[in-house]
């Protein structure tokens, strides 16, 4: 199975962004990738790292919107999920690291889930994938804690 490649965007890609990239770096299911949205960014987003990502993954509903106004194809196109991880922590620091594993890996269980368990069911039966839609929502109410509910699909 083909490593799922992750781009992490926020604003000048020094804090959340380059450090969710730092702990992702060396994990055997991911090949990361980085960016901000500001033209002072360490790297600048643009269309190639936004063709290249499978996932873009960004730290707030601002970041979504830059990419929806200035790179309009990628937005309709790619799976964007939004962390809502504000501007608030330094690089690596212990609550931020705790935060993104945290948002992250609970969407990587609930995705395995349902792809080792719904999706061949589902197919079984003969239903559409469309049914799996439900089975996430129950997932992601007992999987995520109140404040945070991110979209699944």
């Amino acid at each position: 199975m083909s490593k799922q490649k992750l781009l992490f965007v926020c604003t000048i890609n020094r804090m959340r962004s380059a450090t969710a990239h730092e702990i992702y770096k060396d994990d055997n299911r991911f090949e990361v990738a980085s960016a901000g949205t500001d033209k002072e960014a360490k790297t600048v987003l643009s269309k190639a790292l936004l063709d290249w990502a499978d996932t873009i993954v960004v730290m707030e509903k601002h970041h979504r919107n830059y990419i929806r106004k200035y790179f309009p194809e990628s937005y309709n196109t790619k799976k964007i999920l939004c962390l809502y991880i504000p501007d608030e922590y330094d690089y690596m620091q212990l609550e931020l690291v705790m935060i993104l594993k945290d948002r992250i890996e609970d969407r990587a269980i609930v995705k395995a889930i349902l792809q080792l368990l719904v999706f061949p069911y589902l197919r079984s039966v003969n239903r559409p994938l469309s049914y799996a839609c439900q089975f996430g929502k129950m997932l992601k109410a007992v999987a995520c804690s109140s404040h945070f509910m991110y979209n699944l699909f």
